[in-house]
């Protein structure tokens, strides 16, 4: 499951550090928020008539054609910018210009896909005093403390963290290795990973799963030795299929302790890990997309990309949901009636399906029944986070003002939306860890207890917060991070009550 809160596929709000997808779906998603990426490899071919920006081919392992007709290319070669070279986000680009996608591998010809003539024919009518069904509820009011959690020191140069529901093993990763964690701080093995930021830990915390994204390997760790138990090899679209990170394109989780579901990006499979010769058994149809899962597993669902794209992000035009067990398929969501959407967020209980608009407001969906209800009355943030209860979600304003941020949270269940504060900086990442509270950062980061009402500052806004791992269950303690252009340095942060 992803790694970051509020992005991308199954984002557990326990289980931080998901991609953050830039606007440039066909060309740029290696430079990840997460870790500020100051190179990136782009396919350049130069030839007599000049300068050709291109894809690279499919490998005969995936012979799919690409998305849009090519001319014959020689071998890419990379180009590394400078750490000056600037970071495209939503405050530095507010309006990118569409590009064409390359979109996933064509899907295999299914005989019967489900229709969506059961689908509402209309979104609800706005009305004054509302954001969209839900009422605008009293602000939180939020005491300000001056007292700060302890931070001590634990690791450098790790921008990826995770850990398993016992609390207290856990996986770290970087670009170039994995290592098991015991204890909540102590570095145990070194695992055969790499590119490991889609993970899954069983139950019974007794193994892992990583999808590798260099290789496209799928491998099962037994814990806390670290003991490479399988290696399933050309698993998913890899970095080496299509010359760029297909990083929304692959999916993996623990549905029990002997079980794993993982989807490639067009197929959802399983595979008994509790045997040492099983092999993957297909689930349906093929049908390709993004796929996302909840955080314990129960529901899939699979976003099909569009063909044309209205700005930043990947843009879908169905959304369905895949029977883990028979492989049924049910669309759920349809662009004809919600319009286009992009950056999809699946509650971690599975019921809804938050999304961004074309005019970038952010809308919600309940899967059962298909009702789609507007969230927002403005522009939203396009990271937006779920509790682990699934009963409420936290998002940002996006008015252009990039000096203040401005935190809103939405009660699924009393149906209201409340701003829970504006904060003189920009924060552009978020999300929920140990019940009830936030945890927000970019330019420095802040802690919010929303049942005890108080805000705390954790870094100042001089420091580039980057990245934060949660303890499941546990309110008081927190990985944070604070990064610079050559260094990472991760802090365990506990806080007072």
């Amino acid at each position: 499951m992803s790694d970051r809160p509020g992005e991308g596929a199954g984002a557990s709000p326990d289980a931080p550090f998901s991609v953050h997808h830039l606007g440039a779906p066909a060309v740029i998603p290696a430079m990840v928020g997460s870790m500020r990426a100051r190179s990136l490899v782009l396919p350049f071919v130069i030839g007599a008539a000049g300068v050709a920006l291109s894809a690279r081919a499919p490998s005969s392992a995936h012979a799919a054609p690409p998305a849009f007709p090519l001319p014959s290319l020689s071998a890419p070669f990379p180009l590394t910018l400078p750490s000056w070279f600037p970071i495209l986000e939503d405050r530095a680009f507010p309006s990118l210009p569409p590009m064409p996608s390359i979109g996933w591998p064509p899907p295999a010809v299914a005989t019967s896909l489900p229709s969506v003539a059961s689908l509402p024919t209309a979104l609800p009518a706005a009305t004054p005093g509302k954001v969209g069904p839900f009422t605008r509820g009293a602000p939180y009011s939020l005491k300000v403390r001056t007292d700060k959690p302890k931070l001590t020191s634990w690791i450098n140069q790790v921008p990826f963290a995770r850990f398993g529901s016992d609390g207290k093993t856990g996986l770290i990763a970087s670009s170039k290795m994995a290592r098991v964690v015991t204890d909540q701080s102590k570095l145990g093995a070194t695992l055969a990973s790499t590119h490991a930021h889609r993970s899954d830990f069983s139950p019974d915390v007794k193994r892992v799963v990583t999808s590798d994204e260099d290789s496209g390997e799928l491998h099962i760790y037994a814990l806390p030795s670290g003991k490479l138990e399988r290696k399933l090899e050309k698993m998913f679209w890899s970095w080496g299929s299509y010359g760029m990170p297909h990083d929304a394109a692959y999916e993996v989780s623990f549905t029990d302790d002997k079980t794993v579901h993982f989807h490639n990006g067009c197929q959802l499979k399983s595979l008994d890990v509790s045997s040492a010769t099983s092999a993957p058994v297909p689930i349906g149809v093929e049908l390709c997309g993004r796929p996302t899962v909840s955080a314990d597993g129960s529901r899939w669902v699979v976003a099909q990309e569009g063909k044309k794209a209205y700005g930043e992000g990947l843009w879908y035009a169905k959304v369905r949901t895949i029977d883990r067990t028979t492989g049924a398929m049910r669309v759920f969501l349809d662009e004809s009636i919600s319009g286009p959407m992009t950056d999809t967020v699946l509650s971690p209980v599975g019921d809804r399906l938050c999304f961004n608009r074309a005019d970038k407001k952010l809308a919600c969906v309940t899967i059962d029944d298909g009702k789609v209800e507007d969230v927002s009355d403005g522009p939203a943030s396009r990271v937006k986070s779920f509790s682990a209860d699934g009963k409420l979600m936290v998002y940002a304003d996006r008015t252009g003002d990039i000096t203040t941020t401005t935190l809103h949270v939405v009660d699924f269940t009393s149906r209201t939306v409340r701003k829970l504060t504006t904060v003189p900086r920009w924060l552009d990442y978020f999300g929920f860890f140990g019940g009830h509270r936030v945890y927000a950062e970019e330019q420095g980061s802040y802690a919010f207890d929303l049942d005890a009402n108080w805000q705390m500052e954790v870094f100042t806004k001089d420091v580039e917060a980057q990245g934060w791992a949660a303890l499941p269950g546990n309110p008081k303690k927190l990985m944070v991070s604070r990064a610079s252009i050559s260094t990472r340095d991760m802090y365990w942060a506990d806080f007072p009550d």
